[in-house]
């Protein structure tokens, strides 16, 4: 793998007096994150930004974004796949998915009566 040295930084979202932060980048240079507060993430994609009611945690190539619920917002975890909206239920309690890869395939975590449980 190479590492590819930061030469410039750039800005890609700012919140209203609060804060974001990048939670993954895919292959095509999308980057998806978080703002403070119930105010959801985002999707940044060549300078264009898309909002979302829910926390995006990762993005595949193929532009799919795994999110977790927000309180307030969503409750369960939610695949964003080309404009669509998929719940993806909560796999038996809280928690949400944390990454997906170019198969689809998603990972995640919930807090169950059994104890905190992965799931694939």
């Amino acid at each position: 793998m190479d590492i590819i040295p930061i030469t410039q930084k750039q800005d890609i979202y700012y919140s209203n007096g609060g804060f974001s932060g990048a939670s993954d980048i895919n292959n095509l240079g999308q980057v998806v994150g978080y703002i403070s507060g119930n105010d959801g993430s985002f999707l940044w994609n060549n300078g264009n930004i898309t909002n979302f009611p829910t926390g995006a945690n990762a993005i595949s190539d193929k532009g799919q974004i795994v999110s977790s619920p927000v309180p307030g917002v969503a409750s369960a975890e939610v695949l964003w796949d080309n404009g669509v909206t998929i719940d993806l239920g909560t796999f038996g309690g809280s928690g949400g998915a944390s990454d997906i890869n170019n198969n689809g395939q998603i990972v995640g975590g919930a807090c169950t009566v059994k104890g905190f449980r992965a799931y694939f």
